[in-house]
């Protein structure tokens, strides 16, 4: 993208230029080189001084439709700046957010080719934080995960019937907590904890004819015991 960012610097030298009459446009392949020439180019990009920022649409050659609105700062143009909208060729927002001195900030959304939400969560500084939300491609709710500072504190995973599969913990990116496992129908299959990613202590597996305890140490069956018929449910 060499063409591209030399273009721009030259561009702001030019203060009796009228900017926001200049257009300058600019090719790359599927994997975003950038070509001399729209020979074998994928994508064209426009772009146009207004105040402070130059703005970027990017568009598939083919289509002609757009990939991606957005803004770049004017003195350092690998710096993304403010709103970002992703689209795919079929015309579908791909993603939308904010870009913050080329970091990720506040709300981003991302959907399926189909237009369907596929994940949606906040980022401060580029890292994720708070809640994050994951869906199937039919809509129903995957994964709710939770973050501090870019790295994962919780997650819950569903079935896509909307029954939890699992969830848990996590410290310092190992399990660590008390995790649950359910079957497809709710019924929980396997509780038990972990301690910096190792099982430890009590682990309870159910079956439809009873259960079985498992003692472990640091990921180690240490002991087992069978139980009575015992059946939990929790939605």
């Amino acid at each position: 993208m060499k063409y591209f960012y030399l273009y721009i610097i030259f561009f702001c030298l030019l203060s009796n230029i009228v900017y926001s009459q200049d257009t300058i446009k600019f090719y790359f392949d599927e994997e975003w080189n950038e070509l001399s020439d729209s020979n074998n180019a994928s994508f064209y990009r426009k772009a146009y001084k207004d105040n402070k920022i130059m703005i970027v649409n990017d568009y598939f050659i083919k289509s002609n439709r757009i990939q991606m609105i957005g803004a770049v700062d004017i003195k350092n143009p690998e710096i993304k700046e403010g709103p970002f909208v992703y689209y795919n060729e079929n015309g579908q927002k791909s993603s939308k957010g904010i870009f913050l001195k080329n970091k990720k900030q506040g709300k981003w959304v991302y959907w399926y080719h189909s237009g369907n939400k596929d994940a949606e969560g906040l980022y401060s500084d580029g890292l994720k934080t708070g809640e994050w939300k994951y869906w199937f491609k039919s809509g129903q709710l995957q994964t709710s995960e939770n973050y501090k500072d870019g790295t994962l504190l919780s997650i819950v995973k569903y079935f896509e019937n909307g029954v939890k599969s699992f969830s848990g913990e996590f410290r310092y990116g190992l399990k660590h907590g008390k995790w649950t496992y359910w079957n497809c129908e709710g019924n929980i299959s396997m509780e038990g904890n972990y301690k910096n990613g190792h099982r430890t202590g009590e682990w309870i597996r159910y079956f439809p004819e009873g259960c079985m305890k498992v003692d472990y140490k640091n990921d180690e069956i240490v002991g087992q015991q069978l139980g009575s018929i015992i059946k939990k449910t929790e939605w």
